[in-house]
């Protein structure tokens, strides 16, 4: 027969997985409001799957700072606008 304590600490352990898949799923749903936010501001030449290469850029260099969250926008918005530089340089290519 198990003792109160072991139920009580594999209810504990149960919670904070819940809890923790819970912040995992919300951080998802941040994340993707924020790609698609700046999907939507780039439409301008940039193909998408540039603007999600460069989100996921962005995201690996944050994720190795001490606060990930707070770099996430600025890094983002700086690898976005390398790959908007580089569409235009392609585009310019293919005029010529």
């Amino acid at each position: 027969m198990k003792t109160t304590n072991e139920t009580n600490g594999r209810g504990l352990k149960a919670r904070c997985a819940d809890a923790c898949r819970g912040a995992v799923r919300k951080l998802r749903q941040l994340e993707e409001q924020f790609a698609a936010k700046l999907i939507a501001e780039v439409q301008s030449g940039v193909p998408r799957r540039l603007v999600e290469q460069a989100i996921n850029e962005a995201e690996a260099l944050a994720w190795n700072t001490q606060f990930p969250l707070l770099f996430l926008p600025e890094l983002a918005e700086e690898k976005i606008e390398g790959a908007r530089q580089w569409a235009r340089r392609q585009q310019d290519i293919l005029q010529r």
